[in-house]
């Protein structure tokens, strides 16, 4: 059993990102998963990390 490098404990949000402008003129944002703890395990793990998220999704539209 391999022991785990970091441990990121929080909530796993999402995170609106602009997409663009839409024909209209008003801003586009696209749904993507984020937060401050969740980003910090999946950064540390592309450089070469072992890292593990512990956290809850919410039973909402987007947590589903």
């Amino acid at each position: 059993m391999r022991m785990t490098d970091l441990l990121s404990l929080g909530e796993l949000l999402i995170d609106f990102t602009p997409a663009g402008v839409s024909e209209n003129g008003n801003p586009v944002f696209e749904r993507n998963p984020g937060g401050a703890p969740a980003n910090l395990a999946a950064a540390a793990v592309k450089h070469g990390v072992q890292a593990c998220f512990v956290g809850e999704v919410g039973d909402d539209i987007f947590g589903q």
